[in-house]
């Protein structure tokens, strides 16, 4: 009797059960170029990037010291917007080093520490980034190591989203885009005041993981026909108090998890929003939370508050799908007492799933 065929979802969990985690370590890219690129290995199946840097801070004060002030979102954002693109074209991660720092302790790689970024919560063989103390006509350097994860599918246990690495031709590319050290508060990494100048010199690193399988074991690819996406939309600076700020989003996709930076006055903050709200079809609010019930919510998934600023949607248990939404808006309604300040804005990210056209379709069964 012929064996029947397996279904999809029997392929995807037959591979993840089947596949082994292993890594490459890629060699490393120098800092200060503008940006940094890797092409990517054709093993496996990947499953998720460590993108890393190790360098030196360096502070150069002049007879009378001046001043370096950090952003909320310092070391991360020196990893400005960058992009994940595959062998077939696809981009399937535009995001900022601050974007994948959050969506690492949201998607549980790693804890949530009680203190962020402090010797409590990271070795200091993966995290230091202290600013060195001024001093007139002097200069002084610190160490400068932080890392970031970089989902590419789903789930690390899983092929789900994720692409085929072993094909011949083409290439994956990893592109890390740089930010300007200093600039505008919370825009760029670092503010300075006085005559005080830094400059950082280091190394990128990457760390590819994948999923590699017996070759008895067939690829998956009706769940390689779905993409994973991290998309960080652009900054939206129109913020005023007693104001509703609505983001809409792209129609299409299988929403995961979204997340959303909310800075006022140069703090990241959510003190003046009144109410967290998710609307159909920009009208019919289906999450409607004021933010003493979003704080709990999310005390209730962490065991305390989420990151400073931050505001979590995480609907991996049960997503949100193009079959069951016309459009969708994120807005966050702000009280009377918003102050816009020298610099303010929301920027949102989203993690999906969807099928490009002219893949397989989704899944199932």
């Amino acid at each position: 009797m012929a064996t029947a065929t397996a279904s999809p979802a029997q392929q995807l969990a037959a591979f993840d059960a089947a596949a082994t985690e292993r890594s490459i370590s890629m060699a490393s890219v120098a800092y200060g170029n503008g940006a940094a690129t890797f092409n990517l290995p054709h093993a496996g199946v990947p499953t998720y990037l460590i993108i890393g840097f190790n360098g030196t801070l360096k502070r150069t004060d002049g007879t009378t010291v001046g001043g370096v002030t950090a952003s909320p979102f310092w070391p991360f954002n020196l990893m400005a917007p960058s992009s994940l693109i595959d062998y077939s074209g696809i981009t399937r991660v535009w995001a900022d080093g601050y974007d994948l720092y959050t969506l690492l302790l949201m998607k549980a790689f790693g804890s949530y520490q009680k203190t962020l970024y402090s010797a409590e919560s990271y070795a200091n063989t993966i995290y230091t980034a202290s600013i060195p103390t001024g001093a007139a006509g002097a200069s002084k350097t610190s160490n400068l190591i932080f890392s970031m994860v970089l989902p590419v599918s789903l789930s690390k246990w899983s092929a789900l989203g994720s692409y085929d690495a072993t094909v011949p031709n083409g290439e994956a590319q990893l592109t890390i885009n740089e930010a300007p050290v200093t600039g505008s508060y919370v825009n760029s990494p670092l503010t300075l005041t006085g005559k005080t100048t830094v400059s950082i010199t280091g190394n990128w690193t990457v760390g590819y993981y994948f999923l590699d399988a017996p070759s008895s074991v067939a690829i998956p690819t009706a769940a390689l026909s779905q993409v994973h996406e991290i998309y960080h939309q652009a900054s939206n600076t129109d913020l005023a108090a007693g104001s509703n700020k609505d983001v809409v989003l792209q129609t299409g996709r299988t929403y995961q998890r979204l997340m959303q930076f909310v800075v006022e006055n140069n703090a990241a903050s959510l003190s003046h929003v009144a109410n967290v709200q998710f609307l159909v079809d920009s009208a019919t609010p289906t999450l409607n939370e004021t933010l003493a019930q979003y704080y709990q919510r999310t005390r209730m998934m962490f065991g305390r508050d989420f990151a400073p600023g931050a505001v979590l949607r995480d609907f991996s248990r049960k997503p949100w799908t193009p079959n069951s939404y016309g459009s969708l808006t994120a807005r966050l309604v702000l009280n009377n007492s918003w102050a816009s300040g020298a610099y303010s804005n929301v920027t949102t990210t989203r993690e999906t799933l969807y099928v490009p056209s002219g893949n397989l379709v989704q899944i199932g069964g």
